[in-house]
């Protein structure tokens, strides 16, 4: 998906959410169905989504969290702060490489990334014991703004420069900064919205990937006619 189209959307659905909370519901079950249609459809063996252990982790843990911050019946501030950690946390393991399950097993391909990991450990350690939401603002006792900008600072240098994020680079780094050119308080709204919409684009671009592979397997191989010289 174009960025542009990408950000436009964003914004779109975001506002609509903001009138309808029941828009956010929906958007959520598309992206579920095509998480499920993903899981069944992608044979692992592939180099991107369900066929990388931490990426398919990545996808549950976001979709999980899109979930808690925009449908107000799943919210908890437990539930929230815990997501929310374990996020960040499975990010520390792209920062190390990937797992990917090619020719019958998992193998590991190392891709170090030192200055990312180092920032997304400070934030896990520095991470806000009493962060919360409130009616779409995210709210602390301590001042987070800091941490927050931090946060997508982190994550956009680390989706520039890890191979994992390649097919869809400037949608996923869309994620990271937009929620900048929002107020604050209203990062994690913004954000989960970006991630709903990142999660429907990116499984519908494997399906897409999975059919055309498909197709090249099935196709019938054409014949050419060779016409026969006589000597």
């Amino acid at each position: 998906m174009n960025t542009i189209l990408f950000v436009i959307i964003c914004v779109i659905l975001y506002e609509l959410i903001k009138l309808n909370n029941d828009i956010a519901k929906i958007a959520l079950i598309i992206a579920l169905a095509l998480i499920v249609n993903q899981i069944f459809n992608n044979k692992i063996g592939r180099d991107q989504g369900i066929g990388t252990l931490p990426g398919f982790i990545k996808i549950l843990l976001v979709f999980l969290g899109c979930c808690v911050v925009l449908i107000p019946e799943f919210y908890s501030d437990n539930s929230f702060r815990t997501l929310l950690f374990l996020n960040l946390a499975i990010m520390i393991t792209l920062c190390i490489g990937d797992i990917k399950y090619q020719n019958g097993g998992w193998k590991y391909y190392p891709e170090l990334q030192i200055l990312p990991m180092i920032g997304l450990v400070y934030l896990l350690v520095n991470f806000p014991k009493d962060l919360r939401m409130e009616n779409g603002i995210v709210k602390s006792s301590v001042d987070i703004n800091h941490w927050l900008i931090l946060q997508s600072v982190i994550l956009s240098y680390l989706y520039l420069n890890t191979s994992n994020f390649r097919h869809i680079q400037l949608n996923t780094l869309a994620t990271a900064v937009l929620p900048l050119m929002y107020p604050l308080g209203e990062y994690y709204s913004i954000r989960t919205v970006t991630l709903t919409v990142w999660l429907i684009s990116y499984c519908c671009l494997r399906y897409k990937d999975y059919l055309c592979l498909n197709i090249k397997w099935t196709a019938p191989v054409p014949y050419v006619h060779h016409p026969v010289s006589c000597l």
